[in-house]
């Protein structure tokens, strides 16, 4: 199973109660006792306490889904960092993930808050790894480099004239002087401007259809360039050339290499974006009580997020409507209000507003920070005419 943060929604439409488990799995997780992974113990205890709060009636189908996920966990040797797991009695859905998690067990409607972050700090991308054989092609996501395919780079010159043809002569025929070296490059060159678009339109398709944030192509600057050329202005996503003869190399090794350049490409789109969310004062929004208010009216458009943000709120029991006030009564019908937490609340909002999510880190956090951690784009108006 591989989901994107778009696709996630649809989990959230499984029927209740179901089981939800994140699991840290990584292999330094031993139990202090050492005679098993940490997880174990962790998952028995949790079961135990989540039992006190499970109705009579989903006692039974509750059991069966703890036994279920610790059959499936027992003596597994872990090959991620962490995994995610919704069971019920029609449902069983499990994505490993090359990121930690934090344990969590929850029973009822699908938890899906830990899993939107994940999703939403760790983007997708498109690599395209050329030399003068061929093209692999790759999704680079949550640190696994999965190959996507491949094209060879075949050149058919069944057709061409010989070189030695240049000797014929004959009535209305003149005789051509000199090597056909230059007619003989002209094919060439158009028998790899075919391949170049052959491998845009290939790098193009995988990148929508996976939803990446960028193409990566990854091979000498003659080749680089020429396919980057290909793709037209109105394409929406950024080709970044990488011009290194990676072609031989392994996927892993390939991981190695390339996991820097994307992290340091990747910080500086999210302080890009920060930069130019902070600096638009006609059609965009920071700080928390102000981005929220709106947020909730859908009218933000898309939401720039810290990874770090983390607030507790009043939520009203009746309406919903959320802010920082700790007024025990909702200023919108009056009604009781509860603490929530941003972090838990936020997926859902976001999916029920149709607002996009973009959640920044490092240098990008910092200093959104320092506007309340959060921000938007608005949805069509201006602050001016919100006002």
């Amino acid at each position: 199973m591989t989901y994107n943060v778009n696709e996630l929604q649809s989990l959230a439409q499984f029927t209740p109660p179901v089981l939800t488990a994140y699991v840290d799995t990584r292999p330094v997780q031993r139990s202090s006792r050492g005679d098993g992974l940490a997880y174990m113990p962790w998952l028995k205890k949790e079961a135990k306490i989540l039992t006190k709060n499970v109705r009579p009636g989903d006692l039974k189908i509750f059991g069966a889904q703890i036994a279920r996920v610790e059959e499936f966990l027992h003596d597994r040797t872990p090959r991620e960092k962490g995994l995610f797991i919704l069971a019920g009695s029609d449902t069983w859905e499990l994505l490993p993930l090359e990121r930690q998690v934090e344990n969590e067990l929850h029973w009822g409607r699908p938890a899906l808050s830990q899993l939107f972050w994940i999703l939403s700090e760790n983007k997708p991308y498109c690599i395209v790894v050329v030399d003068r054989t061929g093209a692999r092609f790759f999704r680079y996501w949550l640190g696994e480099m999965a190959e996507s395919g491949r094209m060879e780079f075949t050149i058919n010159i069944s057709q061409w004239k010989k070189k030695e043809m240049g000797h014929v002569t004959g009535q209305g025929v003149k005789k051509t002087r000199g090597s056909q070296r230059d007619t003989h490059r002209h094919r060439m060159d158009a028998q790899y401007a075919r391949l170049c678009r052959d491998v845009e339109e290939r790098a193009k398709s995988l990148c929508e259809k996976n939803q990446c944030t960028a193409i990566f192509l990854v091979g000498s600057d003659r080749l680089t360039k020429a396919i980057e050329a290909e793709f037209p202005k109105q394409f929406g996503h950024p080709v970044v050339t990488v011009e290194e003869d990676f072609g031989k190399f392994s996927p892993p090794d390939l991981r190695k290499r390339l996991e820097p350049r994307i992290a340091d490409w990747e910080n500086g789109r999210q302080l890009a974006l920060v930069h130019a969310l902070l600096g638009d004062e006609r059609n965009a929004v920071a700080g928390l009580d102000e981005t929220l208010a709106l947020f909730q009216k859908a009218k933000i458009r898309n939401l720039v997020i810290a990874h770090n943000l983390n607030e507790s709120l009043y939520q009203c029991s009746e309406c919903g409507w959320m802010d920082r006030s700790g007024d025990p009564v909702c200023p919108q019908c009056g009604r009781e209000r509860f603490v929530v937490n941003l972090r838990d609340v936020l997926p859902e909002l976001a999916w029920k507003t149709k607002t996009g999510v973009e959640v920044v880190a490092g240098e990008a956090a910092i200093r959104l920070n320092k506007s309340g951690g959060i921000g938007g784009w608005l949805r069509g108006r201006t602050r001016v005419e919100l006002r």
